[in-house]
């Protein structure tokens, strides 16, 4: 082999051998869940949704967590925070104990930009949730630049889309002046793969939503009880339409909604 062969030959070597060793630490990276991107990936989801995001319950000591990157980010943190807006008085908007989130690349960017956030999943022991909506159509559920700046020709309407939710304990605070609505609720979260008429997964754990709310809605007296065997057709936006069955009791005031049936969407009773 003379000089000029040999010379192609050992490029390639190298660069094949480059490309495996970064290969390798990739996948050794991706493995132990970069751990030395928990602070990086802290500021990061802070910036992009113009939030307070916290994944340590103390802040002297530094995040904990896993984070996964291929085809997405999803993080695995024993304490997971989103600060509530600026102009808000509520501690945080989101409080989460031993989570998994999921978020796109492409979702997340969209979110920036003042969008409906998508979450492709979240899972929590334990969930605390202060939703707000100010009369000039701020609202704590928009993330972005736009959260800061009143907008009453595009007032924010819509909350988080989800492509899977599963809460085993959680607490939610509603204040929205717009409809004038005022709601603390408890509820559990638990989708199963497998949706049958009983609720019950193959294991033998329950599946469904159980919510429980007190509160007032145009001045007069509320209160919603509701429970369901199936979650996605709940909260998710492209769930597939499943005829679940639905116990609804809510009040208003003098009048009463009692609903015992089925329907492929528990929130709007439809079919």
């Amino acid at each position: 082999m003379n000089q000029a062969t040999a010379k192609p030959v050992r490029w390639r070597w190298i660069v094949g051998g480059t490309a495996l060793a970064i290969v390798i630490a990739l996948g050794i990276c991706e493995s132990l869940g970069w751990p030395f991107l928990a602070s990086p990936m802290q500021r990061w989801l802070g910036e992009a949704l113009q939030r307070r995001v916290s994944l340590s319950a103390d802040s002297a000591s530094g995040p904990s967590v896993k984070i996964h990157l291929l085809g997405g980010i999803r993080v695995d943190a024993a304490y997971l925070e989103v600060g509530a807006p600026g102009w808000s008085q509520a501690p945080h908007t989101l409080l989460a104990r031993d989570a998994r989130l999921k978020l796109g690349y492409a979702d997340l960017w969209r979110a920036s930009r003042g969008e409906p956030m998508r979450i492709r999943e979240l899972r929590a022991a334990q969930i605390d949730s202060r939703i707000e909506r100010l009369a000039d159509g701020r609202a704590s559920w928009q993330f972005g630049k736009r959260t800061e700046v009143p907008d009453t020709a595009e007032r924010p309407t819509r909350m988080p889309v989800f492509g899977r939710l599963q809460v085993d304990s959680g607490t939610l605070v509603l204040r929205d002046a717009l409809i004038a609505a005022e709601l603390d609720a408890t509820y559990s979260l638990v989708d199963g793969s497998n949706i049958s008429a009983t609720g019950v997964q193959p294991n033998g754990s329950a599946t469904g939503l159980v919510f429980n709310a007190k509160g007032s809605y145009q001045k007069k007296p509320l209160r919603i009880d509701l429970q369901t065997t199936g979650v996605l057709p709940v909260i998710a936006e492209d769930a597939e339409a499943v005829a679940l069955p639905v116990n609804l009791d809510a009040r208003i005031g003098g009048a009463r909604l009692v609903f015992k049936g089925t329907a492929t969407d528990a929130l709007h009773l439809t079919a």
